[in-house]
């Protein structure tokens, strides 16, 4: 995966939208519950916020593994 630069924007976003999808609408429909207009207007930011510092985690957390394998 590529974290450099803004790559980790990319890359948290995608995780973001798979967890919305999964958790806002795949679940509920599992469960046989609706997915209510409230209920996107408080996980779309909540999942997209989480993609982004699931992202940010990730490429600070992958580039401290490089330089510390590059010693």
């Amino acid at each position: 995966m590529k974290f450099e630069k803004n790559g980790w924007i990319i890359v948290g976003l995608i995780w973001g939208i798979g967890m919305l999808i999964i958790m806002t609408f795949a679940a509920p429909m599992l469960r046989g519950e609706d997915v209510t207009g409230q209920t996107l207007i408080i996980d779309i930011p909540l999942w997209l916020m989480a993609g982004l510092g699931w992202g940010y985690f990730m490429k600070r957390f992958l580039m401290k593994q490089a330089v510390k394998n590059r010693k």
